[in-house]
């Protein structure tokens, strides 16, 4: 899965070879554990994150959905 962003701990991937997952979505990782979001900035699994960082994940997916979209498409 590449890389999407990188700040303090924080990891933003994206993975567009999945099959059988109908919402666009990125993988999160952070301090060790994985969480899903949708490209709206609805948490779709894992725990509980603090609140600054659960609104840098929202900034960033709110500030890049065109070339999300893209990528999840495969149109790269």
């Amino acid at each position: 899965m590449p890389i999407l962003y990188a700040n303090n701990g924080l990891v933003i991937r994206i993975n567009n070879r999945e099959k059988g997952h109908k919402r666009p979505h990125v993988h999160v990782f952070y301090k060790g554990e994985d969480y899903s979001f949708a490209f709206d900035g609805e948490q779709l699994n894992g725990g509980r994150l603090p609140r600054k960082v659960r609104q840098e994940i929202q900034w960033y997916l709110a500030n890049n959905q065109e070339a999300l979209k893209s990528i999840w498409r495969g149109d790269f």
